[in-house]
């Protein structure tokens, strides 16, 4: 039985109403299948929790000041809450746009659509209900650009004039709100154009710091882009990596697939990618000679720290963004030796980032990338790339060295009688001289460790 079925029995046994509200019926519309099923109550959501206790179904309140109840059905996790108003139309007035406030009565087996949500679905438009919709919730304009990005729409003209003065208020909003809606345009952003759509309805630059003054600097001998061109060009062009549609061999999609949260780590590197030069504008410096930007690394990294930290994400990710952004500019230098011994640095690399530098890798070929396919008198993408390409065969080889020891900590004792961090120290040591091919198995290691002895 499934759940619909269940909710006709139990309208038959009371007087209440029960509607299908919010994505699943917008998702109808559109043609596309989803399993996302929010259900309003019209009538005793108490007594409708009971009969589905009474008919197996575990409930749990969600949230109590709105009476939010989860159940978890057949596998599936289904949302109920209390009718907002007198009535389903008087509920749908109150949530944010046309094509969200449609909705299914079960009762009825019909469409309800007040707003003519269909209609806008069919003009491809994302539309406030009604005047006070963004100011009365300004995280909506985040949502607002999520709908443009996800299904193609366009931003009804006077919805669009709203959210450009509603704006302003974006961060009075809640932090875990702010941080979840975010990332969700970026998680739906496949092709690479949310910090370009954010920055068409003047929202960019109440949401990340300096997007518009790096848009005033960032063209020297390397780059004939602004900064803020060169960052959405990086962010899109990891996108493009992700979906296969750039190739670099040792890159691996699954990787960047590992769920976080809500999220996949893919879409915390994304905007590592877009937020890399965010320094740049403070450490602009032009002298008769040059341009430069030295530092920007470090100090983009701190400026992101503050951003990340305003917006409520989680401390991981923040750490994860800002050591990104530092490290962003080491493979490249590492590069720029590359007539000198690329092993001795790449282990420097290494010990420093340890498996961030697989992410680290992933942003400077981006960054190159980005950077040469506007200009590249040399052909030095071809070069990067099998420069990057053959990083990631040394950090396999470091890798593995550090997951199979040859020999464990109670050897290095028995053999040398070293105690507390020196034990530590040997085995790095060792490693360090399989990495540099100086031993190569457990019969070198043992004399070795009998020569520290």
């Amino acid at each position: 039985m499934n759940i619909i079925i269940l909710l006709k029995k139990y309208m038959k046994l009371s007087l209440d109403e029960i509607y299908i509200v919010g994505g699943y019926v917008r998702d109808k519309e559109l043609g596309i299948k989803s399993d996302d099923l929010d259900f309003t109550v019209k009538g005793n959501i108490e007594n409708l929790m009971e009969y589905l206790k009474n008919n197996g179904i575990k409930y749990h309140l969600v949230n109590e000041e709105n009476s939010i109840y989860r159940i978890k059905y057949q596998d599936q996790m289904f949302d109920f809450s209390k009718i907002k108003g007198e009535n389903i139309e008087e509920d749908l007035n109150k949530r944010d746009f046309t094509i969200n406030s449609m909705a299914y009565s079960i009762k009825e087996d019909k469409l309800i659509d007040p707003f003519n949500g269909k209609d806008d679905i069919n003009n491809k438009l994302v539309k406030q209900v009604n005047s006070f919709s963004l100011k009365e919730d300004p995280i909506r304009i985040l949502r607002a650009i999520r709908l443009v990005i996800s299904f193609n729409m366009n931003i009804e003209f006077n919805t669009g004039k709203d959210i450009k003065i509603q704006i302003k208020n974006i961060k009075k909003c809640k932090k875990e709100r702010l941080f979840n809606e975010f990332m969700k345009i970026i998680h739906k952003d496949q092709y690479g154009c949310a910090f370009k759509v954010l920055d068409q309805y003047d929202a960019l630059k109440y949401i990340v710091p300096y997007s518009e003054e790096n848009k005033t600097i960032g063209k020297c001998k390397y780059h004939i882009e602004d900064a803020y061109t060169h960052m959405n060009l990086v962010y899109e062009n990891f996108k493009k990596l992700y979906l296969s549609e750039i190739k670099l061999n040792g890159f691996d999609r699954n990787y960047f697939k590992r769920r976080i949260g809500d999220f996949n780590l893919c879409d915390f590197a994304s905007l590592a990618c877009f937020l890399h030069d965010i320094g740049k504008y403070k450490c602009y410096n032009k002298t008769e000679e040059k341009i430069t930007f030295y530092g920007h690394d470090i100090v983009g990294s701190d400026i992101a720290l503050g951003f990340l930290s305003d917006f409520g994400f989680p401390k991981s990710m923040i750490s994860y963004i800002s050591i990104l952004i530092r490290g962003h500019m080491q493979p490249l230098m590492i590069y720029k030796n590359r007539g000198k011994d690329n092993k001795k640095y790449f282990y420097k690399f290494f010990k420093k980032y340890d498996k961030l530098s697989y992410d680290i890798f992933a942003i400077s070929f981006c960054d190159v990338y980005s950077t040469r396919m506007l200009k590249d008198e040399e052909n030095e993408i071809l070069v990067y790339k099998k420069f990057i390409e053959n990083a990631y065969k040394e950090y396999n080889i470091y890798s593995g060295i550090r997951q199979n020891k040859l020999i464990k900590s109670q050897d290095v004792i028995n053999l040398t009688n070293a105690k507390g961090v020196r034990i530590k120290e040997i085995l790095d040591e060792i490693d360090k001289l399989r990495y540099f091919n100086k031993i190569n198995n457990s019969e070198d290691i043992i004399e070795y460790l009998k020569k520290l002895k």
